[in-house]
């Protein structure tokens, strides 16, 4: 039976090994079948081709011209290993070195390509890859920075599916202290993206598996490893190669260590939260408590208990007003308490929907704003939000899966509270963000766009709450610098209500095609200057990035706590029609401020 390709490389539930073939095969296409069949065997998730056209990568008078022609094989004999592979159940990644053979790998059925470094400035290849549709790994060993980030640019400009950094170069073996498996960790700073490491240690070094088991403690997302059918042999880079019996020891060890590495976030496995409920405190009444009265500091305790509640802050509880009376040593409870709506209080939560996944631009709100001081464009979004005192708190709403742990990573760094849930209900994330941040009114913006219009945020919210409204849109303004207010009764409502195109990432969609079970305002911005609903300050393409990095680099001239006003980047658009016609043409589509 045939093995039903994957969509990506990279998996939620463990690392993708790929058994690196590379040119051990020495021409022989018996060899090579031999080969797939080891990695088959050792139950590898790709393996990994050199495709050689001798005269695609190297000139006649090259020292490794004749070797090169050697490796040469013909096209049908290239497609009868990959279908082997795919029958076998793993994937096939080819290095390859010219559009014609790219071509007839795509042809032959090849599920992802990788970018050796001598074609990281290739840019007609690069290009030609990028549009090819397939996951693409990009070797980064010997490249400089500005090399690494132009070849990125490349492929996220032609909609590249998915892109890995792949660290490592090979020098026949790499040694120990050349290995820099700290590089892993820049890379993933600098550019944001899913990174692996291509291990070409010394195959019968004492070592041989440690270093692959290390990367994954940085959180490699795909490791490379060589094989070769006998190190004995000493054929062509046997150097850095297993052989086939060690090659499936490592990949059964580096499946155990998966094991230990468990989430990279702090939500908790089944024995984790039966423990918490075991030993963890919880806020009770230290003597019994009377319906009407105000809870103070002295009147609670901590202590364990066999009541099965979640978990309360102290802060959440002193000062709040019983509707109920609690008996001595039992919980006090969310339900117990008067609701904060004293003095027409509203609890505001700003609810970012984010992600890392996109067909056009990779984790947009990790994309840096500002290159020079390392500042994304979600940390500067955040920024602004925490500097209204109408906002009470920011709370991320991120999809599921460990490609978005970048996001946990990042809440947790700015001591910001987020949930984790479905990528497909993302109105579900929103209602769960609300409720981890007590939400009476959700304000939602998106995550993608570094700016956003909060002058008169104070009058807004009044005219929300004194309407008694369910949802307040602002309208007019440049594309996704607006918001929108809507009550956390009418999300849950729409996602009760609603179909599963509603809970989607059109989250008030529902809302708004059911006017009549809602009230909805919609209120326009009256100065002219500002109605400009041309404008796009959105990113979502790697055009966008570029034009809201020059707003930045321009306006907010290195201070990152300098807020731009929308009018000034209004005003520096219209006086630089180049950069505004740089993404003018990207069609808004039929979002507003949708994920």
């Amino acid at each position: 039976m045939f093995f039903i390709k994957q969509l990506m490389l990279i998996q939620k539930d463990k690392t993708a090994i790929i058994c690196e073939m590379s040119q051990t095969y020495e021409g022989s296409f018996d060899m090579a079948e031999k080969i797939v069949k080891c990695a088959i065997g050792a139950k590898a998730d790709a393996i990994k081709f050199q495709v050689f056209q001798a005269d695609e990568l190297a000139t006649s008078d090259y020292k490794y011209y004749e070797l090169f022609k050697k490796l040469e094989l013909f096209p049908e004999q290239w497609k009868k290993l990959i279908d082997q592979a795919h029958e076998g159940g793993i994937l096939t990644v080819a290095d390859v070195f010219g559009i014609e053979s790219a071509k007839m790998l795509i042809q032959a059925g090849i599920d992802a390509f990788k970018i050796h470094p001598t074609d990281v400035k290739n840019i007609p290849l690069l290009e030609f890859l990028a549009k090819s549709g397939k996951s693409l790994l990009l070797s980064a060993g010997g490249s400089t920075k500005e090399e690494i980030q132009k070849a990125i640019n490349i492929l996220q400009s032609q909609k590249s599916v998915e892109i890995i950094l792949m660290h490592g170069f090979q020098s026949y073996p790499t040694l120990i202290e050349d290995t820099n498996l700290n590089k892993i960790r820049i890379l993933q700073k600098t550019f944001h993206l899913p990174t692996g490491f291509a291990d070409h240690i010394d195959g019968g070094h004492e070592l041989k598996f440690d270093l692959c088991e290390m990367a994954l403690g940085i959180g490699v997302k795909v490791i490379e490893k060589h094989i070769t059918l006998d190190r004995k042999l000493e054929m062509e880079d046997y150097e850095s190669a297993l052989d086939p019996d060690v090659f499936s020891a490592f990949v059964e060890r580096i499946r155990t260590l998966e094991k230990a590495l468990g989430k990279e976030s702090f939500e908790f496995c089944a024995a984790e939260k039966k423990y918490r409920q075991e030993t963890k405190k919880h806020i009770v009444a230290g003597h019994d408590l009377a319906a009407g009265q105000i809870i103070k500091p002295e009147d609670i305790v901590m202590k364990r208990t066999s009541e099965e509640y979640e978990f309360q802050k102290i802060e959440d509880i002193a000062g709040q007003t019983l509707i109920k009376p609690v008996a001595k040593d039992k919980v006090i409870k969310l339900e117990d308490l008067k609701a904060e709506l004293s003095a027409g209080k509203k609890r505001v939560v700003a609810a970012l929907a984010c992600r890392v996944q996109s067909t056009r631009l990779y984790a947009k709100p990790l994309q840096l704003i500002d290159i020079e001081n390392n500042v994304t464009i979600l940390e500067y979004l955040v920024k602004q939000l925490q500097s209204k005192k109408e906002i009470d708190q920011v709370v991320l709403a991120i999809s599921e899966g460990e490609e978005n742990n970048p996001f946990v990573k990042f809440a947790e760094e700015k001591n910001l509270d987020y949930v984790v849930g479905s990528e497909k209900d993302v109105l579900g994330r929103l209602i769960a963000a609300g409720e981890k941040g007590r939400a009476d009114i959700v304000f939602r913006t998106t995550s993608e766009c570094p700016f956003v219009y909060l002058d008169n945020l104070d009058e807004i919210l009044e005219k929300h709450i004194s309407g008694n409204m369910d949802l307040t849109v602002i309208e007019h303004l440049p594309e996704c610098v607006y918001y929108e207010l809507v009550n956390l009764t009418a999300l849950k409502k729409e996602h009760q209500d609603g179909e599963d195109r509603h809970r989607s990432e059109f989250c008030t969609l529902y809302i708004n095609e059911n006017p009549e079970k809602f009230n909805i305002q919609k209120i326009g911005i009256e100065d002219p200057s500002l109605r400009r609903p041309e404008i796009r300050i959105v990113v979502d393409y790697p055009e966008d990035l570029i034009v809201v990095r020059e707003i930045y680099k321009a306006l907010a001239r290195g201070a990152k706590d300098s807020f731009i006003p929308i009018k000034d980047i209004i005003n520096y658009l219209d006086s630089h029609p180049e950069l505004k016609a740089l993404n003018g043409w990207i069609d808004a589509g039929e979002g507003r401020i949708w994920e």
